[in-house]
Parts: C-alpha cells; structure tokens; sequence
C-alpha cells in the first residue's frame, strides 16, 4: 500500500440535505482486488486519530466509461438513502415481530490532496458476496427479503423510487441504484419510470411482503391488463438481449449508452419525507458503529452480523455544505 496520504472526505446527510466535510489520512493500494461493470476496487486503510487502521474499499470509476469522478456523490448518495429506508424497513419489521434486518455500508466520498479525481471509500466487507437483482429488473436469486425491501421502497415512498441492485455479503449491502418516478438525481443508474416498470414487472409478490402488510403490484388490474403487462414484460426482455449483443460488438457502453457523459442533480431532499437524522461522521466501520447505536433510539433494528463483523476488524487491526461540481 503507499504511504498514508491526506484526503478530504465528504459524507452525506440526509436529513440535512447537505455535505459534511473533514480531513482523513488513507493509505490505498496500488492495484485493484475487484472490479465491477462500472469501478474498480482498491485495498486501502483509513488511519484513525488513535493510531490505529481500518480496513476499507477505495472504489474508482472506471475512466473506459468516459464519465466524471463526480458521479461518485450520486454513489454515495444513493447508498445512504439506501440505508435510511433500510432502517425504516428494519423498524416495520421489528413492529410486526419479524425476524428480519438488514443495512447497507456507510459510504463517504474522498478526494486525496493534490489529485482531481473523487473516490468513494467504504469499510471492507469479508465474506461470500452474492447479488439478488440488477437495476434492470432481473432477479438473480430467489431472496425473499431482498425483494420485499426493493418493493418496500417503493410502496413507501409513495411510488416515487425503487431501492434495487441489491447485493453484498449477507444481509449487508453495497453498491445499490434507485429509480426515480422523473428519473432526477441519483446518478447514471437512475432508469427513471422505465427502471421501475421493470422491477415490478419481475417483482414476485411474497408472503413477506403480505406480512409487511404491502399491496400486491398487480392489485386491482384486469386480465386485459394482466396480458398486456406481461406482454410489455416480453417486450423488455427482447430489447434486454438486443443491447446484450450491442455491447458485445463495442457499440452499447456497459452503462446502456451509445454516448459517454452523463450530470445528474444533487438534490432529493422531497423523496426523502421526515426522516430520523443520521450522518456517517465518524472513519469507517466506527463511524458505521456510532451510527447504528444512534438508530437504536430511533427503534431500528440492528442485525447482530454487524457486531460480529466490527469484532472481527478490531481483532484484525490489533494483530498486525455541498462540495459541488468541480
């Protein structure tokens, strides 16, 4: 890893609508461990101010997809509106006694000194990681509480968003995407209407969900417009495969463009509601720590996974406002 460099490091609060900024020292490696269809990941450790690391994930958008470092704060936006409707989730589940939690890593952005381009830094999650939807309306597993969260976002937000792509070791998440009813802010992934016509029409209706007390999606339709519902469904999955073999001849980006670039808004602030106040503010799996103890007052649920996995870092360790546009 190089030596440890001077970073400022942006974390969003989502009951504030704002950036809060601070100074942080991380020592990043040299060569990515991982890649996604968008970013590359990076080993790194964030230096506390007790001496003591953190292990963490520095994550950098790939410059193939001809796009800004930027859209890293729609990332780490996304992610910590991910988990606010997380705790929400958590909250009706422990209300109704259902076994059930989940969370998604706190996310922050960082910019190292002397260099232009934003990164986003999260703590490194060990373990088998497993996705269970795309932001394309795919299932990929047969997750009963992933898909009754993705469908809980939506049925609690009024139907203006989707909370999908959800994937990560566990019950713990990464790297989610939200479509918006206006398909405004939240980055590149954002498929708007189009994004979530396509969740609900692979979103199976499960006995979680009916515990959750959520309404079926298909309540109320008539068999003419069940057949047409499924016929749209057919429709997308042709047009799905057509792109498929587009990128496979190098004429579709990875992201569904025929063009680079792409500048989403900032703000969300209306999609959010009232909403308990929470911020990431202090480095790594402690400030994930401080966060959750702080949504306990609030009746969140905590998976105990959590603790485990704060444990395990600890051992490991001891063994060896709005920044803007620039």
């Amino acid at each position: 890893m190089s030596n440890p460099q001077l970073a400022r490091k942006y974390t969003y609060d989502t009951a504030a609508d704002r950036w809060d900024e601070a100074d942080v020292h991380l020592r990043i490696a040299s060569t990515p461990f991982s890649e996604g269809g968008m970013r590359l990941a990076y080993r790194a450790r964030e230096m506390l101010a007790d001496g003591s690391e953190v292990d963490c994930v520095v994550k950098q958008m790939k410059s193939s997809l001809g796009v800004s470092s930027d859209v890293n704060f729609d990332e780490a936006m996304t992610q910590t509106v991910a988990e606010s409707y997380a705790q929400d989730f958590n909250r009706e589940c422990a209300k109704r006694g259902l076994g059930h939690s989940l969370a998604f890593l706190p996310v922050s952005v960082v910019q190292v000194e002397g260099s232009s381009q934003v990164l986003c830094l999260e703590p490194y999650l060990p373990g088998e990681y497993v996705k269970h939807n795309d932001n394309a309306g795919h299932n990929e597993t047969e997750d009963e509480v992933a898909a009754a969260f993705s469908y809980f976002t939506y049925i609690t937000s009024n139907k203006l968003l989707v909370v999908c792509d959800i994937q990560g070791v566990g019950t713990f998440y990464t790297d989610p995407q939200i479509h918006t009813f206006d398909g405004e802010r939240f980055g590149a992934g954002n498929l708007g209407p189009e994004g979530i016509e396509r969740f609900l029409a692979s979103h199976g209706h499960s006995l979680l969900c009916e515990q959750l007390g959520l309404p079926s999606q298909d309540e109320g339709l008539t068999d003419e417009e069940l057949a047409r519902k499924i016929q749209d469904a057919e429709r997308r999955d042709s047009a799905d495969q057509m792109a498929m073999a587009q990128m496979a001849m190098g004429h579709m980006d990875p992201m569904g463009h025929f063009g680079a670039g792409h500048d989403p808004g900032m703000g969300l602030h209306g999609l959010l509601g009232n909403r308990p106040a929470f911020q990431m503010d202090a480095p790594g799996v402690h400030g994930a720590m401080r966060y959750h103890q702080q949504q306990m007052s609030h009746g969140g649920g905590i998976p105990s996974e959590f603790f485990q996995l704060h444990d395990q870092m600890l051992r490991r360790m001891s063994s060896g406002s709005s920044p803007g546009r620039r």
